[in-house]
């Protein structure tokens, strides 16, 4: 443990509507970096101004999120904030209505579910969960979401046995994992969903030392690409076995994978990217093409 000596900071302002009025609402300062200084949310007065006190030096984000214009509108902001020595004052933060977004679910081979879909959007950035979204989808499969700031990523609801999401486009370009980064009252269509009830499967099982099969264990699933880890990715998966001891993983994007069984996982320890680091040279290789099934046998790693 390394200890430092920093000065904590204040950053003050006020938050406008887009009418150039003052906003009543909460307003959030977080650092991108998951494992950086927390900062207390603070709420604006009745002439819109704020403070937050106590602040580390670190680069920020200051959001407001659904904040109630007098049009009676939700609108959003968020600006950067760089938090040195020196107290930040006379922060001027505007709000906007946020973007919509408009798209269509299609299928890959022409059928479709007989149960009504659901589109939900996700915030990429950790901690916002608030400003996550999810709609209806409509019976000509078109879908539209509005409220939407900053960037999203798409993804069904709960989606029936056998279905499985492979891909959702932009104007040509593949944007389920990148997300899209929505402006202030932006308006983007086209978004295409593709659905298909073909799927990666990765099924085994998991022996000790002495080769004999074990019951109890987590397996781990993560991309050989580092850069694919992370909040929200398709690309780390973890199963337990089943009641004859068998894990199986199912909808894997197709990719190349390392694969280890562990006796005991903490919460959201498959998603810290030094933990996957320590397991990737003790892990078996696997790779899974599109709608492919591959079986390995793990031992397990201590």
């Amino acid at each position: 443990m390394t200890l430092v000596s920093a000065r904590y900071a204040s950053v003050s302002g006020t938050v406008l509507s887009s009418l150039n009025a003052p906003v009543r609402t909460s307003l959030n300062l977080a650092t991108s970096d998951p494992s950086g200084a927390l900062v207390e949310p603070t709420s604006t007065s009745a002439d819109g101004a704020f403070v937050f006190r106590h602040v580390l030096p670190g680069e920020y984000r200051l959001r407001v999120y659904g904040a109630q214009s007098s049009s009676g509108v939700a609108e959003f902001a968020s600006m950067p904030v760089v938090v040195a020595d020196e107290d930040i004052s006379g922060v001027v933060l505007v709000t906007a209505p946020g973007a919509t977004a408009t798209g269509r679910v299609v299928f890959e081979d022409g059928a479709k579910p007989d149960s009504r879909l659901f589109v939900r959007t996700s915030a990429t950035t950790p901690g916002l969960s608030f400003s996550n979204t999810s709609v209806g989808v409509n019976p000509d499969m078109t879908f539209s979401i509005g409220g939407l700031t900053e960037r999203q990523t798409f993804r069904p609801g709960l989606l029936p046995d056998g279905w499985f999401l492979k891909a959702v486009t932009h104007a040509g370009a593949d944007i389920t994992d990148t997300g899209y980064d929505f402006k202030p009252g932006e308006r983007v269509s086209g978004i295409q969903m593709l659905l298909t009830r073909r799927s990666t499967t990765l099924n085994g099982t998991v022996q000790d030392d002495r080769g004999e099969p074990l019951a109890d264990y987590t397996v781990v699933a993560f991309s050989s690409d580092a850069s694919k880890w992370g909040y929200l990715t398709r690309f780390v998966r973890t199963a337990r076995p089943d009641q004859d001891g068998k894990f199986t993983i199912r909808a894997l994007p197709p990719d190349d994978y390392l694969v280890v069984a562990v006796e005991y996982l903490e919460s959201g320890q498959e998603l810290d990217p030094e933990q996957l680091r320590v397991w990737a040279p003790l892990a078996t290789k696997v790779t899974l093409g599109d709608g492919a099934t591959q079986s390995t046998t793990l031992k397990l790693t201590r």
